[in-house]
């Protein structure tokens, strides 16, 4: 993702499958907000983005991109 100040971000979760739109948020590090299919809850996937261990390097997105992407996921947060 490329915001309008130009800091670039990824999200690493996005539930296809349990979404037909979601919010895309930005507060330390990009996430989204969608309304689960599934349960019918608003599920944020804030939490599964920090638990990545994603850190704002410049511009860009970095990390120590070993980080289980799936770590901290709850519910029917999505997993990937």
């Amino acid at each position: 993702l490329t915001f309008d100040d130009g800091t670039q971000g990824k999200l690493h979760a996005f539930p296809f499958d349990n979404t037909q739109e979601a919010t895309i948020l930005y507060s330390s590090l990009p996430y989204i907000e969608f309304l689960s299919l599934n349960s019918g809850n608003i599920v944020s996937t804030e939490p599964q983005e920090l638990a990545v261990g994603w850190s704002n390097a410049g511009s860009d997105w970095g990390g120590d991109g070993g980080a289980d992407p799936n770590a901290g996921c709850i519910g029917d947060a999505p997993t990937n």
